[in-house]
């Protein structure tokens, strides 16, 4: 298992908590603001938690399968998750990848 993988991980999903926490704060005085940091926590923070999530997985040896099993939105997926997920199993992966091995783990 990455450790890395696994801090960065846990603080993502700190993360999603404290910009929660304060859009529950200034909901009624900035309405700006509050779509801003809702905007963020859903795509930016939500989508880098989901491709670490797949990373970890995947060094670990698990299939795509036993790890996501209802996925709707492949469009997203191949677009923005599984390039990431190769940016991170190649940054602490021991071996280096292509996007067509990542693509095969998602396919099986």
């Amino acid at each position: 298992m990455c450790v890395e993988l696994k801090i960065k991980s846990k603080h993502l999903t700190a993360e999603a908590k404290i910009i929660r926490f304060e859009e529950q704060k200034i909901r009624r005085k900035d309405k700006e603001k509050f779509v801003s940091l809702r905007d963020h926590r859903r795509w930016e923070v939500r989508n880098e938690n989901r491709a670490t999530y797949l990373a970890r997985a995947f060094l670990d040896g698990k299939t795509y399968e036993t790890v996501e099993k209802n996925v709707k939105d492949t469009v997203k997926r191949n677009a923005y998750i599984l390039p990431r997920v190769l940016t991170m199993v190649n940054k602490y992966g021991s071996v280096k990848l292509s996007q067509t091995d990542i693509n095969d783990w998602v396919t099986g």
